[in-house]
This record gives structure tokens, sequence and C-alpha cells, in this order.
């Protein structure tokens, strides 16, 4: 039997558990009298090891990494190993993230903290282990690129701020040969205009391919005439946008919304990252979401200042991916393309009345989107123990105000509730098109009171902007 308790240890973690920096006070204070339900141990010793945090019920470790372990790859993967063969699970989090957002660490260890308690016993594994994929530092544009590169089998692409990047790397990778997760190398084409661009990717998605690209501002509305054609020939397809303002009297290269809210009404589903992370993981799920609904979509991060912040991410494995795309329906997706063997009409001119029925026999494959994302959402969490929501609420249920808001703002706001009186909380909107009223309606507490809402667009003229207008209409189907 391997004995948890060193006492050459002991006195050294009781003086840790006296004193500890910045990070672990502000932990501790949360994790400390059971306050997310389980006992806490600071500082405690396993083995010829110190665990900055244990729970004893769930064999977990929360360790605290500062900079200083970016030099401990080696000791950090032989005391992992020994935990491991312990059967404690441990689970690292950034010195920084604690500081500057430990609303989203605490919900990462209460999601850690469910997946163990859900997680099947060894005698009745259904092969649902999450699959934990390597920690690295990277940008929001690299987190979207390279889960759609690997889920990709071409991309046409232009540059354009802050999306640039993104064609960048997929132009790169291609170059080097890096393949994706069916084998084969991607094709990437940079064409004269994003107009262009979008017209390549048309032809592709025709012949039945998957394709990607990646766009912002005014490229993006260089490629709406053929996002409404995408769109009405319900072709799979996933668009990655660094959301930039549109150029009115001036010009300006930083982050609203502008240019994807012009873009709502073409038929892509739309799905809102928030954070670097959460590129990486909505790209993914817009990817599977789109072969199981048949409707295109546009998944979307605030440029610059998600687009090219740099932070820790988990980046997502290839078997994740595989997983969540199977081939069968990438090669079902495949066979509704066009070829001579298959002979089949479109593009053709209709009168009003046969055009509008066509139009409303899709309104079924939008009304099952909400469902499909968080069925995806649910495989995803299974798979890689990140759970997200159509909608995330944050704050406690007896909340009065109620912020609602969409992209990076999320961030700051939940780092800010914890500093304001406790009647208020949010809603981070992911699933914006199809809007999900039912699951916002359910986010909602029941006490609420005030509701304001932040758009990070202008639409002049109108009665509010567009993310108000939803959540005005959705109240309004309230019973």
């Amino acid at each position: 039997m391997v004995n948890l308790y060193n006492r050459n240890l002991i006195k050294y973690a009781r003086g840790n558990r006296q004193s500890g920096n910045l990070s672990e006070v502000l932990l501790w204070n949360q994790l400390k009298k059971k306050q997310l339900g389980y006992d806490f141990t600071k500082q405690k010793t396993i083995g010829n090891y110190i665990a900055d945090f244990y729970c004893k019920e769930l064999k977990l470790i929360i360790e605290i990494d500062g900079d200083s372990h970016d030099t401990k790859v080696k000791y950090d993967k032989a005391r992992d190993e020994y935990m491991d063969s312990l059967g404690i699970k441990t689970l690292r989090i950034a010195d920084l993230d604690v500081k500057r957002k430990i609303n989203m660490v605490l919900e990462n260890i209460k999601a850690e903290m469910e997946s163990i308690k859900t997680k099947p016993s060894p005698s009745r594994d259904t092969g649902a282990t999450p699959l934990r994929g390597r920690g690295i530092i990277a940008d929001g544009g690299w987190a979207a690129a390279d889960v759609a590169y690997r889920c990709s089998e071409f991309s046409a692409i232009y540059p354009i701020t802050p999306s640039s990047t993104m064609g960048e790397l997929a132009d790169e990778w291609a170059y080097q040969h890096k393949k994706n997760i069916w084998g084969n190398i991607p094709g990437v084409i940079e064409m004269q205009s994003e107009g262009g661009a979008a017209g390549a990717l048309h032809g592709a998605l025709a012949m039945g391919a998957m394709a990607t690209t990646f766009t912002a501002s005014q490229g993006l509305l260089l490629m709406i005439p053929n996002m409404y054609k995408i769109a009405g020939e319900q072709t799979p397809f996933v668009m990655h946008v660094a959301a930039r303002a549109i150029a009115t009297h001036a010009l300006s290269i930083f982050g609203d919304h502008s240019d994807v809210m012009a873009a709502r009404g073409t038929g892509f589903a739309m799905l809102s990252a928030h954070n670097v992370q959460q590129a990486h993981d909505m790209a993914a799920i817009a990817h599977a979401a789109t072969l199981r609904s048949r409707v295109p979509f546009m998944h979307f991060f605030d440029g610059f200042r998600t687009s090219h912040e740099e932070s820790r991410l988990t980046h997502i494995p290839d078997d994740v991916l595989r997983a969540l795309i199977p081939t069968d329906m990438m090669l079902a997706a495949r066979n509704r393309g066009m070829t001579p063997d298959r002979p089949t009409i479109r593009g053709t001119a209709q009168n009003p009345d046969v055009y509008f029925q066509g139009r409303e026999a899709a309104n079924k494959l939008y009304d099952a989107v909400p469902e499909i994302v968080a069925g995806v959402m649910d495989e995803f969490a299974r798979l890689t123990g990140r759970k997200y929501g159509l909608v995330d609420y944050y704050g406690p249920k007896t909340a009065k105000n109620v912020i609602v808001v969409m992209g990076s703002a999320a961030e700051t706001i939940t780092e800010t509730l914890a500093h304001l009186p406790r009647g208020t909380g949010m809603i981070a909107v992911h699933l914006y098109r199809p809007f999900p009223t039912a699951a916002f309606l359910a986010a909602l507490p029941k006490s609420v009171k005030n509701i304001a809402v932040l758009d990070r667009t202008k639409e002049p003229g109108a009665i509010g902007e567009p993310l108000y207008q939803d959540v005005v209409a959705a109240l309004a189907q309230r019973k």
C-alpha cells in the first residue's frame, strides 16, 4: 500500500498553509468550508509531493502553476504520473487566470468535479473518459484556424485585418504538408478578393467538399451574396469571423459586431466565442453541428480582443474531432454534391408562390438547430470535460438585475460580478442564430426585475440594436 503521508514534508507544508501567494489565497477563499460542495485540504502531502489543494472524496488535486512551471516540465510530468498511479486527478490552473478570471476558474473546477462525479467506474467503462489535450499558449486566431484546418479539405482565403493570420496559418500549414483529421492535406487558395473567395467556396461546397474560410468587416460584406446561396442550398459549411467594425464615417480596424450583424439575415447559424479557449472549442462545435443540421455556421469572436489575445488553452486532439465529425456524416454531405453521375437541377428562377414555399420549407431545419447544437455541446463535454450551453448564466439564482452580453465583454463582466452587489447576474449568449428562446428564458432567473442588453453594434434608425430586440421578443413569449 502506498503511503500518502510523508513526515519529512509535513513541517514544510504546515508553513505553506500559513503563508501562500496571492493566487493561492484567492482560490483558497473560494474552496474552504465546502463552498463548492466538497472538502478541500490546503498544502496536502501526498507521497514525496505537496499538493496546493486536495479533495479526498473526489481524489482531485488543484495545482496553481506560475511562470516557474514553464521550466519544470519533466518534474510536473513525473508528479502527474505518480498521482495517476494512485488514481488521483490533477487539474492545473494558470496563476494569472486565478488573479484575473477567478469566476471562469471556478466554473472550470465545478465542471471538473462534475465530470469526476459522473465518470463511469472502471468495470463499466463506456469509453467516455474525457480525452485531455495538451496545454499550449496561443491566440484566438490560431485557436480557430487550427480546428478549421483540421476539419476541412479546402479553404479559399483573402486577407483582411484582424482575420488575416487565420488564412496565413492555413496557407503555411498546407505548405508544410500538415494533414487534416482524414489524413489529407487541405487545398488552400488565395483569391483576388473576398467576393472571389466566397465564389470559390460556393463551388467547392456544391461539389460536396468540406470547406472553410476566414474573414472580417467589409470582407464579410463581400461574401454575403454567396452566403445567401450557400444557406438556401442547405449546405454544411463553417466560416470563421474575427468580428470588426465596418467603415462608416471613418475606418476602424477594431472589434465590434457590426459586420456579423449585417449578415444575420443570410440564413447562417451564428455561434459566438468569448475567449481564446472558446474560439478553439466553438470552432469544433460549429464544424460538428453544421453536418448534423445542414445549416451553414458563422463562428465569430471579437477582433483583436480575442483574435490577438494570447492565452493558455487546452488543445483538442484529433481523436476528439473525429468523434465529433464521423466519416459517415462527411461522406453523406459529399454524396449530396453535384456530379454527372447524379444530375440535379440547381439555381432555377421561381415565381413568388413557389419561391416562398421553398423558403418556408427550410423552417424545420432551423427549428432543429438549437437542439442539435446543445447535443453537440453535450458530446463535446463528454469528450473533453469542458461544458457549454446555448446560453450560459453566471451569478446568483435570485438575481434581480441581469446583464445580457455576447463576445469578449462576457469575460470582463464575469470577473466584475464578484465585486458587484449580490443581486446581479449575467447571461452570455453563444448561439445567436437561430436565437435559442427556450434556453434563454430557462436561464433567466425568475426573480429578475431589470435586464441590461449590451449590444456591440449600432443600427441607426432601429428601435433597438439586434441583440436587444431579440431579448425583447423572447421576453414577450415568457409565460
